[in-house]
């Protein structure tokens, strides 16, 4: 018989019950899981981290080139 592999992992964390309650109940009443509910979370959390990185990174190179208004990026196009 093939063996099924499993693309996903079991974890496990503490909570503030009252906390808990709370998302159980806003979940249920959107007729979603723990599981996808927090999947989803996660997924946006990550995609926030990264965006977050991308944008310090903008914000360094305005500092670097001096650009302080969309006027600076439009002369900083014309000179491309």
């Amino acid at each position: 018989m093939p063996q099924i592999t499993r693309n996903t992992a079991v974890v496990s964390f503490s909570l503030d019950s009252q906390l808990l309650s709370s998302f159980d109940e806003v979940i249920k009443d959107a007729g979603q899981t723990r599981s996808a509910t927090l999947a989803e979370l996660m997924k946006r959390y990550v995609w926030m981290q990264r965006w977050e990185k991308i944008r310090e990174y903008g914000r360094e190179k305005a500092k670097e080139l001096g650009i302080t208004s969309e006027e600076d990026v439009y002369r900083l196009m014309g000179d491309a």
